[in-house]
C-alpha cells in the first residue's frame, strides 16, 4: 500500500472493510488503495535500484501459509490490480481471507 500511495503526486486514500468470508469459518479483509498501482510502483523500484527489499507481503503470505497448514481452512490472499474506464492504473485492492476460530 506504502509503495503505491507514497509516490502519488496528491492525497491517497486507502480504505479498509472486513466481512464475512465464502465459508463459514473464515472472513475477508479487503484493503484497497487509489494509488500509482502494482505496475508503475514496480517500475518506479526498479528505476530507484535501492537495495531495500519489501518485504511485507511475503511476511503476510508465509503467515497465512503457517494458519492454512494448522487449521486447513484454505485462507490466502489475492492483489488485485484496479482500473479506471480508460484501463489506466487506479489503485490495488488486497483480499485476505482470514480463518475466524470460537474459542
Amino acid at each position: 500500500i506504502l509503495h503505491g500511495i507514497m509516490p502519488k503526486e496528491d492525497k491517497g486514500n486507502i480504505t479498509i472493510s472486513v466481512r464475512p468470508g465464502r465459508a463459514n469459518d473464515t472472513f475477508m479483509c479487503i484493503i484497497e488503495d487509489d494509488g500509482i498501482g502494482i505496475e508503475k510502483a514496480k517500475k518506479l523500484k526498479e528505476q530507484r535500484k535501492s537495495s531495500h527489499k519489501s518485504m511485507g507481503m511475503q511476511v503476510t503470505r508465509d503467515r497465512l501459509a503457517i494458519l492454512n497448514r494448522e487449521i486447513n481452512t484454505g485462507v490466502g490472499s489475492t492483489i488485485i490490480s484496479i482500473t479506471d474506464a480508460s484501463g489506466n492504473n487506479a489503485g490495488t485492492r488486497v483480499e485476505l481471507i482470514i480463518p475466524f476460530v470460537e474459542e
